[in-house]
């Protein structure tokens, strides 16, 4: 007979926490083929807080054949914004790893000031990651149910019931990536432990 919590018991635990390794294989696609002279630059956009410090972290641990850089874009919205990006560059300094830092002007334009901060820190994205780089994000699986809700709250169609896309092309031609949403923010505290 059938029993549910037998079946559970005995299938393998599907995610078993956040590891580095785990990283690789996700990303493994869109590593630089062996006998390539170039390589791309992976961008990490890095706010300072955990998620992004996770991703950064663990993509710095995986020693992977591409040139690692943080982009770090100060808003200028809180007054602690300079500690803040004065945070970053020196856990930068630890990794040895490139730091860019630009403040922005937000200006809510009616969308509020979130929506405002978002739109001005992709600009900064777009000038600096080229067609061949890559962007990647922190944004993870419960950043994911937020944003379900929020759209659905909004009353949105169709397109906005799919949340936030795993990947997708930036007007620059490179590419944005959210290798994160797998993963719970209790995992990636975990891993910060």
């Amino acid at each position: 007979a059938f029993n549910p919590t037998m079946q559970c018991q005995m299938m393998p635990e599907l995610n078993p926490g956040f590891r580095p390794e785990q990283l690789r294989a996700h990303l493994s696609i869109h590593l630089p083929d062996a006998g390539e002279a170039t390589h791309p630059v992976w961008w990490v956009g890095f706010s300072g807080g955990l998620d992004a410090t996770v991703l950064l972290h663990a993509l710095a641990q995986l020693n992977l054949p591409v040139t690692l850089h943080a982009l770090h874009i100060n808003h200028q919205i809180s007054p602690n914004a300079d500690a803040w990006q004065r945070q970053c560059e020196q856990f930068c300094t630890q990794l040895n790893l490139p730091f860019h830092a630009e403040k922005v002007q937000v200006k809510n334009s009616g969308k509020g000031i979130e929506d405002a901060a978002r739109e001005a820190r992709y600009k900064v994205f777009e000038q600096y990651v080229g067609a061949d780089d890559y962007l990647f994000t922190a944004h993870h699986s419960n950043d994911q149910a937020e944003t379900l809700l929020l759209r659905l709250m909004r009353g949105t169609g169709p397109r906005g019931l799919a949340a936030i896309a795993g990947e997708r092309q930036l007007a620059s031609g490179g590419k944005l990536i959210r290798p994160l949403l797998h993963f719970s923010r209790a995992e990636l505290e975990e891993y910060a432990l």
